[in-house]
């Protein structure tokens, strides 16, 4: 039985994943980006800035590449943490 997916081949799923993790690591914003082990498997969280916690909860077709923008605003008073793109590894 294979998983569900979001992709519609695998082609289009490198291309995505290839997109969000550019565009990620060229983001100038100070932040790190950090694995951690849950109850329910691995999953890579980005972290940027300091203050108060806000925690970006990416819906259905958001992922954290398009979320930098709304990040940038948040971080003057806070930090901001948020999940990577869809099933990444790193």
């Amino acid at each position: 039985m294979t998983s569900p997916t979001i992709y519609t081949s695998p082609a289009g799923e490198r291309r995505v994943r290839d997109w969000c993790q550019e565009r990620v690591e060229s983001w100038t914003t100070r932040h790190r980006i950090c694995t951690l082990q849950t109850s329910l498997g691995t999953t890579t969280v980005i972290t940027a800035g300091h203050g108060p916690g806000v925690l970006l909860l990416p819906g259905t077709n958001f992922c954290a590449a398009t979320l930098l923008e709304v990040a940038d605003a948040l971080l003057p008073n806070h930090q901001v943490i948020w999940r990577t793109c869809p099933a990444s590894q790193a």
